[in-house]
């Protein structure tokens, strides 16, 4: 009973001095003469972001016979005419032999080249963790953004890492065992494959081949690059995914111009922004790419009505920009680097003559200048200069409140 009793006294006094501590810490904060604000580094965007339209120069590769398509490239690859892209198989099963058999001979290679003494011999262990570590990461990014394109060679890379660092630390002296066992399973599949006698499909014509269709590859050609419309814009975009192609009798298409547009609806009061032939950066939100780098073509404006369309040209192509039509894009007028400064601690110095914040230094309050290069309503944005000691500097105390602050005070 007494125990229980000094535990509960125990208690007690624990809740007691805990909240004193609290008490204590706001009352300091509270009595304190300033409050002040570590000045931070912040990049401002002016954006906009709407759903623009891709137009591209597309030829669809029909398929000829039934089967199972496996296509020869993992990602967009430039071809010309005649070029092997895909072959079409029998049955789904012997397209997964020759997956399995591949993914074999990759195996292979990365532990034969992890079993090479000229090269275990010469690694370092500390660079070979940071290699792996790379792929890891790479890994991670992957599946983050959802990209499943180059994974394969993300997991061969890093098998052959680990496999290195196996016989680095002697926990396997080599892999003839599993070299052999490798080999022995991919005989027995290449068996069986041979009786597979795939169609093979070449590419019709130069270009960037991508083994993919959505429907519209016939109608948003890039002759709308100069005479679309609002309503033609507008309408596509009441309409969109519902293109008309049958994947099943699709092989895939060659884009055979590299120039592509993109039709991006602007309101009017944003004219001023855009310049023939300016450049800018495209952020393609729906799918993870950024700083799509694009010019400006032509601007389509019209009498009546607040929009208008900046058709953007590009020649940059990846399996991602390949596939989008209807994406999602911010684009960006113009970003601002600088130190983050709350409104409430600019102060006006008549003698210096220019607009500035009281910071504190040890025990002394300095008034230094702010050059903003950026207005917001709660925050300014002011510009770095390290060489310069009488402006604002990255992590300065920049005081918020008081009262009697003036340059060289010192503070008791």
């Amino acid at each position: 009973m007494r125990i229980h009793f000094l535990a509960r006294i125990a208690l007690i006094f624990i809740i007691v001095s805990f909240l004193a501590m609290i008490g204590y810490q706001v009352y300091l904060k509270a009595s304190a003469p300033y409050q002040t604000i570590e000045a931070s580094q912040v990049t401002v965007r002016d954006s906009y972001s709407a759903t623009a339209l891709v137009l591209r120069d597309e030829k669809l590769i029909p398929m000829v016979n039934r089967g199972t398509v496996s296509y020869l490239f993992d990602d967009v690859a430039k071809v010309t005419n005649g070029t092997p892209v895909a072959e079409v198989y029998d049955s789904y099963e012997q397209v997964v032999l020759k997956h399995r058999i591949s993914l074999l001979e990759e195996e292979i290679r990365m532990i034969s080249e992890a079993d090479d003494p000229g090269v275990t011999e010469v690694a370092n262990l500390e660079a070979v963790n940071r290699l792996v570590l790379a792929q890891i990461k790479k890994m991670g990014t992957a599946a983050s953004k959802g990209v499943v394109s180059g994974i394969n060679g993300i997991k061969n890379e890093l098998t052959k890492q680990l496999s290195k660092k196996q016989v680095i630390t002697g926990q396997a002296e080599n892999f003839d065992s599993r070299r052999l066992a490798l080999e022995t399973e991919k005989a027995e599949l290449e068996g069986q494959f041979r009786l597979a006698q795939p169609q093979t499909v070449t590419a019709p014509d130069v270009g960037y081949f991508i083994g993919y269709s959505d429907g519209y590859e016939g109608s948003l050609t890039t002759d709308y690059a100069q005479n679309i419309t609002l309503d033609v814009f507008d309408m596509f975009m009441e309409g969109q995914n519902q293109g008309v192609a049958d994947p099943a009798q699709i092989v895939g298409k060659i884009i055979t111009n590299y120039n592509w547009y993109i039709a991006y609806p602007i309101p009017n009061s944003s004219l001023s922004e855009f310049q023939k032939g300016a450049s800018f950066n495209l952020n393609f939100l729906s799918i993870g790419v950024s700083d799509v780098q694009a010019s400006v073509y032509d601007i389509i404006t019209e009498k009546d009505g607040d929009r208008s369309l900046v058709i953007f040209k590009s020649n940059l192509m990846s399996s991602e920009l390949a596939s989008v039509r209807f994406p999602e894009i911010e684009l960006v007028y113009r970003s601002y680097d600088g130190l983050r400064i709350p409104v409430e601690a600019l102060h006006y110095s008549n003698e210096e003559g220019y607009t500035g914040v009281f910071v504190q230094e040890g025990n002394v309050i300095r008034f230094k200048r702010v050059i903003p290069v950026f207005q917001g309503e709660a925050f300014v944005v002011s510009e770095i200069e390290q060489s310069d000691s009488s402006r604002v500097q990255l992590f300065d105390k920049v005081i918020i409140s008081g009262k009697d602050l003036f340059d060289g005070k010192t503070l008791e």
